[in-house]
């Protein structure tokens, strides 16, 4: 049996072609078929692809392209629909600056008072905000030393005129030949040496703001107002002991007329000028307008807040600005022309500003400027362009 099956399987297997194995169907394609159907199918892919490269999107932005520090915008580009252009303008404008200010009393209407010479104060004839008139009593103080000083200018003035009379009576005896040559000389000179120590006396009770007509009759040092005005300031007290001639016992002022003084930023100062028109309001009267004239600008720069103080000078007849008050000031400047530009065509680049100047059509150069305030959609331009130039005054962050 074994014999017999073995020729059967013998049989079989050579009938089948050479090259066929067992458990494969003869119908089956060969490798190479499958490696031409795989490049064939690439090929449809590279074709395809290459077709979608070649066809260019309708929406696709022309390039902008550039050099020597121009930018050129091409024929078709989307951009050429979308910017929008204007033209430099030069207007009459007037600087408008505003600033933060404190009233002050004018410096030179405002006296502080110090005492002549070391004493008690024993009277005190004003009150903190009393007005005063030039003259008028302010403090008497019990002093030793005016005493002295007095004593001195009446010694010196009774020797005077006993200086006096005896050269008048010299000059009598010798127009009748009785009198000597040599006293009347004698006489003329105890004169002049009694003549000089009374104007001494009197320039140093005159040195300490004492009137001499009044030194022998004040048996104590009196204080009066130089100026008319009102005390602002009053550091004294009845029975007080003054002795240190650098600290004032009171401030009278003239706040007749007022400083309003403004902190005012280095770069605003080139529009300020004295004379100049300036209007306030005081945070005590938030509805009334006060009007004034730049008296003084300030010739130093604080280097701490890079503020320099201006002045302005303010009628104050009713006195209802008192120092110490806080108002905002608005200088309002002579009128100049000015170089103007859309706030819209500004491109900002960290601390500079550029506009787009058209120097040909489509050909754009980016130049920086210096900017100065900003008012109703303008900005004012202090350098970097001129009157009549065209430049890019809309969309300009599309051209960085």
């Amino acid at each position: 049996m074994r014999r017999s099956t073995d020729r059967q399987q013998f049989r079989q297997l050579s009938r089948r072609p050479m090259g066929a194995r067992p458990g494969l169907r003869r119908d089956r394609p060969p490798a190479r078929r499958w490696v031409a159907l795989a490049l064939a199918v690439a090929a449809m892919a590279g074709g395809i692809a290459g077709c979608r490269r070649a066809a260019p999107a309708a929406d696709t932005p022309a390039s902008i392209t550039g050099s020597n520090g121009q930018i050129t915008i091409p024929d078709g580009s989307p951009l050429r629909s979308t910017l929008s252009f204007d033209t430099v303008r030069t207007v009459t404008l007037s600087d408008i600056v505003t600033a933060t200010a404190s009233v002050e009393s004018d410096p030179a209407r405002t006296v502080r008072l110090f005492p002549p010479m070391a004493g008690r104060v024993v009277a005190l004839h004003v009150r903190l905000g009393d007005p005063v008139h030039t003259g008028e009593r302010l403090v008497t103080l019990d002093s030793p030393d005016f005493t002295a000083a007095q004593a001195d200018y009446a010694h010196a003035l009774a020797a005077y005129r006993q200086a006096k009379n005896n050269l008048a009576r010299e000059h009598d005896l010798a127009q009748y030949g009785i009198a000597a040559q040599r006293d009347v000389e004698q006489a003329e000179t105890d004169f002049s040496q009694a003549d000089g120590d009374r104007r001494r006396t009197a320039a140093h009770l005159t040195l300490l703001g004492i009137d001499t007509s009044a030194a022998l009759s004040d048996q104590a040092l009196v204080i009066r107002s130089p100026i008319d005005g009102r005390i602002i300031e009053l550091s004294v007290g009845v029975g007080e002991f003054h002795n240190d001639p650098t600290v004032a016992v009171m401030t009278v002022a003239d706040l007749g007329t007022v400083w309003l003084t403004a902190n005012v930023p280095e770069k605003d100062l080139h529009g300020i000028r004295p004379g100049d028109r300036a209007v306030a309001v005081v945070s005590a009267y938030p509805r009334d307008t006060i009007r004034g004239v730049v008296a003084t600008v300030g010739d130093v720069v604080d280097t701490a807040t890079r503020m320099t103080k201006v002045r302005v000078s303010v009628a104050n007849r009713n006195g209802r600005l008192k120092p110490g008050m806080y108002a905002t000031v608005t200088f309002a400047g002579r009128p100049t022309a000015r170089v103007v530009v859309p706030a819209t065509s500004l491109l900002q680049v960290s601390d500079s500003n550029y506009v787009f100047v058209e120097v040909t059509p489509w050909t754009l150069e980016r130049r920086p400027v210096v900017i100065g305030r900003l008012e109703g959609g303008r900005a004012v331009v202090r350098d970097g362009l001129t009157s009549g130039q065209r430049i890019v005054a809309r969309q300009v962050v599309l051209l960085q």
